[in-house]
């Protein structure tokens, strides 16, 4: 290296820590916020001669309830889940159990502390999800924490309604019949 290029190096170095150094904090790296990041991605190309455009989001996600997330920006994304809200109940063997609390609990689970990529479906202002390679829509419904609603689904609601697994488990009420006022025998 040459004496000139090894003190640009060392200059760079000294210029770049006293950036990071805010208030009196220096960055170590790993420290860092995770960004989310925002961007549009081409579509299928069986879907709108292969001209669509898809908004995306990638981040890390809280989750707020079985169909919603928040991310690190603030940004609120409602997932196109038929899933029950946090107060929801359910029944197993004639008692009740908070079925939307455990059911976010199981998404919570899913997510970890991996980031989530969103994309909005524009027809519904809502958005679908993957944490990795995992469809969070499909893993809930499977997995029994939500409901079917469109026929591409509808497979994966009968595998978790056979096996039992999660809502299947006892009585409930529809998601969105609940939202509307139908309550389960006991359930204020």
């Amino acid at each position: 290296m040459r004496p000139t290029a090894a003190i640009l190096c060392v200059v760079l170095v000294a210029f770049s820590a006293n950036v990071s150094a805010q208030d009196g904090k220096k960055t170590v790296p790993g420290d860092e916020k995770p960004k989310v990041v925002r961007d549009r991605v081409k579509g299928s190309i069986h879907h709108a001669g292969g001209k669509s455009e898809w908004q995306r989001i990638t981040g890390k996600a809280k989750v707020l309830d079985a169909r919603t997330l928040l991310f690190d920006d603030g940004t609120r994304i409602p997932l196109l889940l038929v899933a029950p809200d946090l107060d929801q109940m359910g029944k197993i063997d004639g008692s009740l159990y908070p079925c939307g609390k455990e059911a976010a609990e199981f998404l919570r689970k899913l997510i970890g502390d991996r980031p989530v990529t969103c994309f909005l479906v524009k027809a519904q202002g809502k958005w679908f999800g993957y944490v990795g390679d995992t469809n969070i829509e499909h893993a809930m419904i499977i997995n029994g924490w939500a409901l079917a609603h469109h026929s591409g689904m509808s497979g994966a609601e009968i595998v978790a309604r056979e096996n039992k697994r999660g809502l299947w488990r006892g009585q409930f009420i529809d998601p969105e019949d609940w939202r509307a006022g139908k309550r389960l025998p006991g359930e204020k």
